[in-house]
């Protein structure tokens, strides 16, 4: 079991890293960072799972919206 929820996790990251970038650049712009409200209108967009969403979050975010992010889930 634990290694299917790692394959399962692990195929979701890279699903993240390869469908993500790109609806972001077409939506927003090209940019080195998103806001966290950019990369969930794009995981809706792009039908990704939402199970490890925060990864995508700490991915394409910087890291001042990403912490704010994570306090508002606690």
């Amino acid at each position: 079991m634990k290694t299917l929820c790692k394959y399962k996790k692990h195929h979701i990251l890279h699903s993240y890293l390869l469908k993500l970038p790109k609806p972001l650049g077409q939506a927003f712009g090209k940019s080195d960072f998103y806001t966290p409200a950019q990369v969930r209108v794009c995981l809706g967009q792009a039908k990704l799972s939402a199970s490890y969403d925060y990864y995508a979050y700490a991915i394409f975010c910087e890291q001042v919206d990403f912490d704010v992010y994570m306090q508002s889930q606690d």
